[in-house]
């Protein structure tokens, strides 16, 4: 609702769920009006592809390399980044279970 009044927001996260919520909301602009209001939406909760940017940033031995990701109404924000991040904790912790 805060982008959709024009207030620039920027936020950081690790999370895949918050993402999937944003992506979802992002959904919504291919529905009609109609259909959001039937599922509970508020006009102001959808949110265009145009309006929102994702960038990854990896790091590296000369730096950190931001990556602009392709963020669309019926793709979303890519979650490759985030099934990595989280897999990379788990991978892990199975190399140290197996290290005992």
């Amino acid at each position: 609702m805060l982008v959709n009044g024009g207030v620039n927001v920027l936020l950081t996260t690790h999370s895949a769920y918050f993402v999937s919520q944003l992506n979802n909301l992002l959904l919504l602009s291919e529905l009609s009006t109609n259909s959001r209001s039937g599922r509970g939406y508020k006009g102001g909760e959808v949110l265009a592809a145009d309006s929102v940017g994702a960038y990854q940033f990896n790091p590296s031995d000369d730096g950190t390399h931001v990556e602009t990701l392709d963020v669309t109404a019926e793709g979303g924000i890519p979650m490759d980044a985030f099934t990595d991040v989280h897999g990379d904790p788990y991978n892990e912790a199975i190399r140290l279970e197996h290290a005992r």
